[in-house]
């Protein structure tokens, strides 16, 4: 039987639990027998999870080999165990450079102390070392000793503390006298770097600007190429794609970065200077048949660039030459044009104009700023990847924050507070108390923003790729928008028309009909669409990503097996795992009897849909090709770059996959956001409302129901709503009935402390409290868990 709980003190962050299932197995006396069972080929493996790992790693170590293991799990799991390899690897090491028996760790109470103890032999050996018998009697510390050594702790902790203050001064005289970014302390390599000059110790010759530039620099070229020849293996079998990422430097010249991405990941090229070409379609047609050659044109299913007019020409032109590669714009630009003209719609347009007028005044003033800290326990600012993505978040997480601001302009702080007798200050409560549209405006923003999100998430998902889903969820975008608006045409066809201006000619692509085609989950759902354009979108790129007519014909002979469930695609196992793995690796698992369909389903399934990948921090390649570092000769400039791009793309990437949230950055970088943070000229006080504002909004109405719809999304909805679910059992108008309490108690404090909103927030939130445990509404839980 399968066991459904998790035993005590049993890591489930390995990787191996997502491929194995714990069971249970009854003997004599009431116990068990606990094994575990592949997911792949149903073998038992007992000996824990670690043997589970050299089944599926295919090593051969006291366990056979899994026969149906896929090569990306196969990949995984040999990683995993050669990085624990050379962790166990580098500890031995440690042992070996500080001398064993020289420090070592006991716990004494709650604190960890370090012990240092003679080396037999050594000359600070004493007769304490008499009758040690082998080296681990080094490593044990008698009880008479403990108290002298805590004496001895005292004092090494405060030397210690002494050290590593100035050491820490030093480092950052450093960065301080070199205008090294701060950021550049979370580096992995800059903590490598410490850890093993540490080791080194005093004495150490460190590499002259020669040593840098020659030898060193080339060890690095060589350790990155290496990383790319991992990579290039698989280009055969999935295909590639090559990515253009256009910038302007601090010289306001126009560079393009070349990066190609497969499902090994994503890898910089190089970086030109395009700023002749950038505006002739010729030449950039030119750039982009050098870079097909370069790849490999056998290796290239489709270049993704931006979608503007030169880019649109070049890429048609190039099509028109290379007949067995596609030109794709990036679906992340497109949503981002598509948001941008959504956000110029009247509602939109006020909701954005109102919200950043709030944010920037509560950012532009350090000790209103304090306050909501200290009320909201969170940032209103949500920096994402993109403008308008930002600009969702930051809605949304509003919306989630009503009832909490209302609380901070009631409150007795603010109303002692200068800002409340300053314009701005009025203005910014006047919007947040008194204007109930401006509310309404926000979650009506929100929730017609939401499914465009959706998709902008789906195509900067690290779990899977997708250009098979992308046909399919833009219809459902526009499904959801109109079911928001209940259903009104006056009200989403405006919305409609944006979306389909964007994707008719853009994004309506062979590639995304054809990968939609052959994706097994979308194609064995019960609302699968059998449009003829999707059928048309399939040969049309059968004929052209495949240049053998007997193989397309092979193709088409195989596609009948697929179609209906036939050999593999019928087994029991195929049909219930095809939701359960990427469309790519269920192909690679049962598409043995097809081999020809199988190669070119999974080429087209893994293929990238957006630029999102590549890296938008240009403050570091500026560094690099700012003029003071010119004198660095145009190769080694070329290598500097090449190290440092790919380097932090493995780091994001690594980073990327552990996000629950793919838009979101995990970092706050102010230039993403300034417009919500940029203070407003103190003469625009008021915004001038158009008719349709109000026409809109007539029948919009914010209710509980709109609010948890519009703010229970993934991301900050996700979080913001689980707190609801924890205790939704116990009571279903629980956040019902604390809500009206809220605005109850809001509103009679506004009533009697006249225009100035002057109250006390803490009374206020002990009255809610108070009530709820009346009606039980209070859960301690939750509380905690804030």
């Amino acid at each position: 039987m399968q066991r459904r709980g998790k035993r005590r003190g049993v890591n489930r962050r390995d990787p191996a639990w997502k491929y194995g299932t714990e069971m249970e197995e009854p003997i004599k006396n009431d116990k068990t027998y606990v094994y575990l069972k592949c997911n792949f080929c149903e073998k038992q493996i007992s000996g824990g999870v670690k043997r589970m790992k050299e089944h599926l790693a295919g090593t051969r170590r006291n366990v056979a080999p899994c026969k149906y293991a896929p090569m990306e799990v196969i990949q995984e799991m040999k990683e995993y165990l050669d990085k624990f390899k050379e962790k166990k690897k580098r500890d031995v090491q440690e042992i070996e450079v500080y001398g064993i028996g020289d420090c070592h760790r006991e716990s004494i109470g709650d604190a960890c102390q370090v012990v240092r103890t003679p080396v037999e032999g050594s000359s600070d050996a004493s007769s304490t070392s008499k009758g040690v018998r082998g080296p681990m009697d080094q490593f044990v510390v008698s009880g008479h000793n403990v108290s002298k050594q805590c004496e001895k702790h005292t004092t090494l902790n405060a030397v210690r503390k002494e050290e590593r203050d100035r050491v820490c001064q030093s480092i950052g005289r450093f960065f301080f006298e070199n205008g090294v970014p701060l950021t550049v302390c979370n580096s992995p390599s800059f903590q490598a770097f410490l850890d093993i000059l540490g080791r080194c110790g005093k004495g150490m010759k460190l590499p002259d600007m020669h040593e840098l530039s020659t030898w060193i620099l080339k060890e690095e070229v060589e350790t990155v190429n290496n990383m790319l020849v991992e990579s290039k293996k698989t280009w055969d079998q999935y295909g590639c794609s090559i990515i253009l990422d256009g910038w302007k430097d601090t010289l306001g010249q126009s560079l393009i970065n070349i990066l190609v991405n497969c499902p090994k990941g994503t890898w910089f090229l190089k970086s030109v200077d395009a700023s002749e070409s950038v505006e002739d379609a010729n030449l950039l047609c030119k750039l982009l048949d050098e870079l097909v050659d370069e790849v490999g044109e056998e290796n290239v299913v489709q270049i993704i660039t931006d979608s503007t007019t030169n880019f649109a020409k070049a890429g048609k032109m190039l099509m028109e030459k290379r007949k067995n590669l596609y030109w794709t714009p990036c679906v992340t630009h497109c949503i981002e044009l598509m948001l941008e003209d959504i956000f110029e719609l009247p509602v939109h347009d006020m909701a954005f104009k109102k919200s950043k007028r709030v944010l920037n005044f509560i950012y532009n003033h350090g000790w209103v700023l304090a306050l909501m800290r200290s009320i909201l326990k969170k940032d209103l600012i949500c920096p994402a990847m993109t403008q308008f993505a930002t600009a969702f978040l930051t809605l949304r997480r509003l919306l989630s924050s009503m009832q909490a601001l209302k609380t901070m302009f009631t409150s007795e702080k603010w109303a002692q507070s200068s800002y409340a007798k300053k314009p701005k200050g009025k203005a910014v409560k006047a919007i947040i108390l008194r204007d109930k549209q401006f509310w309404a405006s926000v979650a009506y923003a929100v929730k017609t923003i939401k499914p465009l999100i959706v998709v902008l998430r789906m195509a900067n998902s690290n779990a899977q790729s997708a250009m098979g889903f992308l046909y399919n969820a833009m219809d459902k975008a526009k499904v959801e928008i109109a079911k928001s608006l209940n259903d009104d045409e006056l009200q989403y066809r405006p919305i409609w028309n944006i979306i389909d201006r964007r994707w008719e000619p853009q994004l309506h692509h062979d590639l995304h009909a054809a990968a939609y085609y052959l994706n097994p989950q979308i194609y064995y759902s019960p609302d699968h669409l059998t449009h003829p354009d999707i059928k048309h979108g399939f040969y049309n790129c059968l004929q052209r990503l495949v240049r053998d007519v007997k193989e397309q014909e092979a193709i088409d002979l195989q596609l009948d097996a697929f179609r209906h469930s036939q050999g593999l695609f019928g087994i029991t196992l195929a049909k219930s795992t095809v939701s359960r793995r990427v469309p790519a690796e269920w192909w690679l698992a049962y598409g043995d009897e097809t081999p020809e369909l199988t190669r070119f389903s999974m080429r087209l399934l893994s293929l990238a849909c957006s630029a999102s990948c590549c890296l938008r921090k240009w403050n570091s390649l500026n560094q690099v090709h700012a003029k003071k570092r010119n004198c660095l000769q145009q190769k080694r400039l070329n290598s500097v770059v090449y190290i440092m791009y790919n380097l932090k793309l493995a780091q994001r990437q690594d980073k990327r996959k552990a996000m629950e949230d793919p838009i979101c950055l995990d970092f706050v970088d102010l230039e993403s956001d300034d417009e919500w943070i940029t203070e407003e000229s103190t003469s625009n006080l008021v915004i001038d409302e158009p008719a349709e504002y109000q026409s809109l909004l007539d029948n919009f109405v914010l209710d509980e129901q709109t609010m948890l719809d519009a703010i229970g999304s993934s991301g900050e909805g996700r979080a913001s709503s689980s707190k609801h679910k924890r205790s939704e059992d116990k009571s279903k108008g629980k956040g019902k009935a604390i809500m009206e309490l809220v605005n109850q108690e809001q509103e009679k404090l506004i009533e009697s402390n006249g225009e100035s909103g002057d109250g006390n927030d803490e009374d206020l939130i002990n009255y809610i409290a108070d009530s709820a445990n009346d009606y039980d509404l209070y859960d301690e839980s939750d509380e905690e868990a804030d």
